[in-house]
């Protein structure tokens, strides 16, 4: 579940219907493992891909697609996709959970190293600043 600015819980699901439909709209299939890979790469399909898990709450809540985007912030969006990539490893049979987990886990380190790589850099480049002022 992750919560969005105005404290509205969210949990996120996917069924075959809506895998159905979010390769209508989107033309990504959820069931290629690579498309699954890169699902976070593209905040228009992402988003939309995260409308179709939690329209039915949505609706019961009468929130728009609209409204809901606008109560997401760049902090959430970690959250979110966290959640959303979940709900799509949930929705695979047990034979193809564990390298999406696996492949998950590492996507998380990648991510983690190139932040403490950014945090490297800058504090290079503040030191550098410092030495030349």
């Amino acid at each position: 579940m992750f919560k969005t600015l105005d404290g509205k819980t969210w949990a996120p699901k996917l069924t075959i219907g809506i895998a159905r439909k979010i390769q209508r709209e989107t033309e990504l299939n959820l069931l290629d493992l690579r498309s699954v890979a890169n699902l976070a790469n593209n905040l228009d399909t992402f988003i939309t891909v995260t409308w179709y898990m939690i329209e039915d709450q949505a609706k019961e809540r009468d929130i728009s697609e609209q409204d809901f985007v606008d109560q997401i912030d760049g902090d959430m969006f970690e959250d979110i996709s966290k959640e959303v990539l979940q709900a799509v490893i949930n929705f695979f049979p047990k034979k193809k959970k564990e390298p999406l987990m696996r492949l998950l886990n590492l996507v998380n380190l990648q991510e983690e190293a190139v932040i403490m790589n950014m945090e490297t850099i800058v504090s290079q480049m503040e030191a550098g600043l410092g030495q030349t002022s």
